[in-house]
C-alpha cells in the first residue's frame, strides 16, 4: 500500500508539473503579443519559428503552443507586415514539419491561418465586385 500511495504522489506531481507548463507556455504567449505586437510582430513570429525549425526538440511543441495563439492575431494585423515579408514566408517552416511528430500541431496552425487568410481573400473579392459564393447566390460574410 505504501508503494501506491508513492505512485499516486508521483502521477500528481507529474499532471501538476504539466500544468503548469503550460500555464508558462500560455503566460509567455501572451507576454510575446502584448509586447511585441503588431509593431514588432514579424520579428517575433521569426523568431519563434526559428525556435521550431531549428531549436532543440524540448523546444519545439511550447514553440508550437506559443505560435498557435500567436499567428491569429498576425492573420488579424498582417497588412503592417506585409510590406516587408509575406505569410507564406512566415508559415514555410510549418511545412516542414508536417511529416514528423509535430506534424499534427503544425497542420492546426497552419488550417487556422491559410482559412482566416482565405477569408480575406473572399471579402477582398466581394469588394472589388468579383463574384458571390459558388453555386449560391449569396456573397461572403464579410
Amino acid at each position: 500500500m505504501h508503494t501506491t500511495g508513492g505512485v499516486d504522489r508521483g502521477s500528481a506531481g507529474f499532471v501538476k508539473k504539466r500544468k503548469v507548463d503550460e500555464d508558462t507556455v500560455k503566460q509567455l504567449m501572451l507576454t510575446v503579443r502584448d509586447n511585441y505586437f503588431p509593431r514588432f510582430e514579424v520579428p517575433a513570429v521569426r523568431f519563434v519559428l526559428d525556435l521550431v525549425d531549428h531549436g532543440p526538440p524540448n523546444y519545439k511543441r511550447p514553440a508550437l503552443l506559443i505560435l498557435r495563439g500567436l499567428m491569429p492575431y498576425l492573420s488579424k494585423q498582417h497588412q503592417a507586415a506585409q510590406a516587408t515579408v509575406s505569410l507564406t514566408d512566415l508559415i514555410g517552416p510549418l511545412f516542414r514539419l508536417l511529416g514528423t511528430p509535430y506534424g499534427d500541431d503544425a497542420l492546426h496552425i497552419l488550417e487556422n491561418t491559410l482559412q482566416a487568410e482565405m477569408n480575406v481573400i473572399r471579402c477582398a473579392v466581394q469588394r472589388a465586385g468579383g463574384p458571390a459564393r459558388r453555386g449560391s447566390s449569396a456573397p461572403w460574410p464579410c
